[in-house]
């Protein structure tokens, strides 16, 4: 993608930075052997799609009017199964093309400038609601275990942690993440991981980051142990400069 390309396309996503916070930090040049992007604008209705292979399934992100839209990924040659992050407004869009098998509502969730001052927007885009941040106060984690930072030589660890399943597993991990973005672990005595979060992916030339991959041990729950990973991954990301933190 040349830079023109990329300056076109970030500057119709910067319309909604937060919803289409996932999809900015994509236009790094690392990622573009995962990104295919759609583009079509015809005076006031504009939209931009990617469809992002770097997951399995591959998601297909949109964003701007539905009838831009349906212009740009017109005839576009499309997987047969995807994973979508979209809005209300783009089912249509959809519908044309592909069968729902299973619809999660999603919140976006930002912490932007002052630390853990949060504000919610629903996936659907009807508006958002500041809510209260996470208490100042340290939050409770059992003795016995140590937070540390991850590292690529974890990703096998995490894997086996995540297969524990249960509740809120996460469906979006990739071992490169680990290496390229922010990862915390807390871990018990003997060196096994019972918590871990960080990140889908960090930009810090855009100084956006995504948070993800939080995930607690079902019989380590209600310990404060996400809340601690939580905060460290934050204000290490704060600490590179990143302004713009979201966490769906």
């Amino acid at each position: 993608m040349n830079a023109e390309r990329r300056t076109q396309i970030a500057s119709l996503l910067a319309s909604d930075v937060l919803w289409s916070a996932y999809a900015l930090a994509d236009l790094q040049p690392a990622m573009a052997p995962y990104c295919r992007w759609f583009v079509h604008e015809n005076g006031s209705r504009r939209g931009v799609a990617l469809l992002y292979s770097g997951l399995t399934p591959p998601v297909l992100f949109l964003h701007g009017d539905p009838a831009a839209l349906e212009a740009a990924i017109d005839g576009a040659t499309l997987p047969k199964t995807v994973s979508l992050s979209i809005q209300e407004a783009h089912e249509p869009v959809i519908a044309r093309r592909y069968r729902w098998v299973e619809r999660r509502p999603m919140w976006r969730m930002a912490l932007r400038e002052a630390p853990f001052a949060v504000d919610a927007q629903r996936c659907s885009g009807d508006g958002g609601e500041d809510i209260s941040g996470p208490s100042s106060q340290p939050f409770p984690v059992e003795t016995g275990l140590r937070l540390r930072r991850l590292t690529a030589e974890d990703a096998a660890q995490v894997e086996r942690l995540f297969a524990c399943g249960g509740p809120f597993t996460p469906d979006a991990f990739a071992p490169r993440q680990i290496e390229a973005g922010v990862f915390y672990g807390l871990e018990d005595a003997v060196g096994e991981l019972v918590a871990v979060g960080g990140t889908h992916i960090v930009d810090y030339g855009a100084r956006i980051a995504a948070i993800g991959n939080m995930y607690t041990r079902p019989d380590a729950r209600r310990r404060g142990a996400g809340g601690s990973i939580l905060r460290a991954v934050v204000k290490t990301l704060q600490a590179g400069g990143v302004e713009t933190i979201v966490l769906n």
